[in-house]
């Protein structure tokens, strides 16, 4: 084997290659879009909304799964937008706007909440799916055990980092 060949771009540059580069565009440019719409009065709620959806996920039982292979992803998502649309009545907590620094406190929790977002998505889904335009390394920054404990604690870590912050 030539040296040259071993070293090609089609054996350095894995084939999802697209996927991957689409996906990271895509997710910066949600959690942009997240954080300018909402603001820091839903931000936190929409993270407080992934706990709650998780929670209720596992106290359901597994015949109310039984009717697709996304059916977990598909309940998750309408118990979330459910509690996005009506949440206002239950949870009203937002960041507090002190501080020079608002505009990246609010860019780095639409961050923390588009992540965890997405772990929780990506973990619900068949992962042969997902491989077919993800990477496994990609993947692995949001389904691994060790990121979905991650992407479940470090926007709490981060709230309580800016609330103490401020006072």
């Amino acid at each position: 084997m030539d040296v040259f060949q071993a070293i090609s771009p089609a054996n350095f540059l894995p084939a999802t290659i697209a996927g991957d580069v689409s996906f990271l565009l895509v997710f910066i440019a949600v959690c942009l879009a997240l954080g300018l719409y909402l603001g820091r009065s839903q931000l936190v709620s929409v993270v407080m909304y992934g706990y709650i959806g998780v929670a209720l996920l596992t106290v359901l039982p597994a015949d109310v799964f039984a009717f697709s292979l996304y059916s977990k992803a598909i309940i998750f998502a309408g118990i979330f937008f459910f509690l996005f649309f009506v949440g206002d009545y239950v949870l009203d907590i937002h960041i507090p706007n002190a501080g020079a620094d608002f505009f990246w406190r609010i860019l780095i929790m639409s961050f923390l909440a588009v992540g965890m977002l997405t772990s929780i998505i990506f973990a619900l889904l068949p992962k042969a799916d997902l491989l077919q335009y993800l990477s496994r390394t990609s993947l692995t920054y949001f389904i691994s055990p060790n990121a979905q404990i991650a992407w479940m604690i470090i926007p709490l870590f981060f709230l309580l980092f800016i609330n103490k912050r401020l006072r």
